[in-house]
């Protein structure tokens, strides 16, 4: 017992003592750089010294004597950059004029540190830019670096200079309207860092201008703009609101918004369902009756036998005690719109369910309790 004793305490010695076993190991080939060389159109400003921040960039990578060491250490992989990154030869780059339309930082980097990550012998990834990054996505390149244990160097070039910027913002990206109406498509103007200027704001279908607009901003750079235009008979257009870069942007792609004008007939088919009525659908009831462009089906399922329907189709209402729930995904289909009252479901998995029973569906327009929608997700699960 005793000898067990002192055998269980030596090995609890050696686990606390924490052994290891070094191997020496020679490193037979240099680890690889990746030099990210940003030649976007920004690089082109020319205060660094009486150069351009590219030229200034190039000419410190090209030295002979900053080659000599650096390629003594590593194997270095020059690329240059813009919305992607591709190979690059220092040589041609430093002669090469920075024009790119944007400044993807992050994307390029993300290119990088997964190369890298693959690979035994790395060094990390040296970013030469200007820092002004077009894409919200360099965090996460960071990120990933992080996690592929991959280092980032970053080397600014250039001076601070203020923000020059144009954009437009549109409501939505989708507008709707009755065949053949007359809409106003609504964007605004943003400019930043062109005080007391007025910009020329393009609406474009097809590539070609149906209209433009003169727009000066006020003193917080802000102009609203809304153009007329005609809804298509059927189907959707394109339609793009768009303000042209100036030389000295920081950021061009976002110049432009498209909106899709998108028809819905000669009348919208809309369809409302429930249990019996509550005071916010009467009054949604009421107004849409009223509209001459609406054709109106409103179903209330008021017990398990008695069922009450609302018609209207020529702005006065038809009642009836049938059942006129649609009973098939294309019946569903016919209506523009749905409002499955209380459903907890969304209108793709009601649809579903329809084909499947319709006691569930009686359950989904039901005004039932807010724990029954586990229930109908469930179900809609089931009938997937």
């Amino acid at each position: 017992m005793l000898v067990l004793r002192a055998v269980i305490v030596s090995a609890l010695v050696v686990v606390m003592l924490n052994p290891q076993l070094m191997i020496s190991r020679q490193r037979t080939e240099k680890p690889k750089v990746i030099v990210l060389l940003d030649s976007s159109a920004s690089m082109a400003t020319r205060d660094a010294g009486d150069e351009s921040r590219f030229a200034a960039a190039t000419k410190i990578l090209g030295d002979s004597a900053t080659l000599a060491k650096l390629n003594k250490e590593f194997v270095l992989d020059f690329r240059e950059f813009d919305r992607a990154a591709r190979p690059a030869e220092l040589s041609k780059l430093m002669s090469a004029t920075p024009d790119g339309d944007a400044s993807e930082i992050g994307k390029s980097l993300m290119s990088a540190v997964s190369e890298l990550g693959d690979t035994k012998a790395q060094a990390g990834v040296l970013l030469v830019s200007d820092g002004r990054a077009t894409a919200p996505d360099t965090l996460d390149a960071a990120q990933l670096a992080l996690a592929r244990s991959v280092p980032l160097w970053a080397w600014t070039v250039g001076g601070p200079v203020p923000r020059r910027d144009l954009w437009i913002e549109t409501p939505s990206s989708e507008a709707l309207a009755f065949s053949g109406e007359d809409v106003d498509l609504t964007a605004t103007l943003h400019a930043d860092g062109f005080p007391n200027r007025s910009f020329k704001v393009d609406l474009l279908t097809n590539e070609k201008v149906v209209t433009s607009k003169e727009l000066l901003p006020d003193t917080n750079g802000v102009a609203r703009i809304s153009l007329r235009v005609k809804a298509p008979d059927a189907g959707e257009q394109r339609y793009v609101f768009r303000v042209p870069p100036e030389p000295d942007e920081s950021d061009t792609a976002n110049n432009e918004r498209a909106v899709f004008l998108r028809s819905v007939g000669h009348k919208v088919r809309v369809l409302v369902a429930e249990g019996q009525p509550f005071w916010d659908t009467k009054f949604l009831v009421q107004s849409l009756k009223r509209n001459t462009n609406v054709e109106f089906t409103a179903v209330y399922r008021l017990n398990a036998t008695r069922h009450v329907a609302v018609v209207s189709a020529t702005g006065t209402e038809t009642r009836t005690e049938q059942d006129l729930f649609p009973r098939s995904a294309d019946a569903m289909n016919a209506f523009d719109v749905n409002r499955l009252r209380r459903a907890g479901v969304p209108r793709e998995a009601a649809m579903r369910l329809v084909n499947h029973a319709s006691e569930l569906i009686h359950l989904i327009y039901q005004r039932e309790k807010v724990e029954d929608v586990a229930q109908w997700r469930d179900a809609v699960q089931f009938a997937a």
